[in-house]
C-alpha cells in the first residue's frame, strides 16, 4: 500500500468494491481535505474533497454539445476529480464525507481560566 501512516485520531473507513478492489477513505482532524487510497489506482494517495465528488458531472461539462462516443456510455457516472466511480463507491464516499464533517473542521481551543464566562 501507499507509503502513509495513520495516526490514532484519524478516521480511516475501508471499502471493498464489486470487484474485489479495496477503497480507504482516510480523515485527519483538522484537515480540510480527505485522502482516498485505492487499489485499482496502486494506492497512490488522492486528496479528495466533498465539492469534488459529482453524479454525471461528465455530462454536464457538455452542455449543449454532443457528448463524444467514446464517452457517451459514461456520461452519468459518478467522479470524483479525475477518478470514475461506480454509484455504490461515490455513495460510501458521500456516506464517509457525512460522517467525518466534524473532523474536517478546524479545532477550537478550550476556554481555561479567567477568559471563561
Amino acid at each position: 500500500m501507499a507509503d502513509v501512516e495513520f495516526g490514532p485520531a484519524d478516521d480511516v473507513l475501508h471499502f471493498v468494491n464489486d470487484c474485489f478492489e479495496d477503497l480507504i477513505f482516510w480523515q485527519r482532524r483538522g484537515e480540510e481535505f480527505a485522502t482516498l487510497l485505492h487499489s485499482d489506482l496502486d494506492w497512490e494517495p488522492l486528496r479528495i474533497t466533498p465539492d469534488m465528488l459529482r453524479f454525471g458531472a461528465l455530462a454536464s461539462e457538455f452542455e449543449g454539445e454532443e457528448l463524444p462516443e467514446s464517452l457517451r456510455g459514461l456520461a452519468g457516472a459518478p467522479s470524483i476529480g479525475d477518478v470514475i466511480l461506480d454509484i455504490a463507491e461515490a455513495m460510501w464516499l458521500g456516506a464517509c464525507f457525512s460522517a467525518t464533517e466534524w473532523s474536517r473542521r478546524p479545532s477550537t481551543a478550550r476556554r481555561t481560566g479567567s477568559d471563561q464566562s
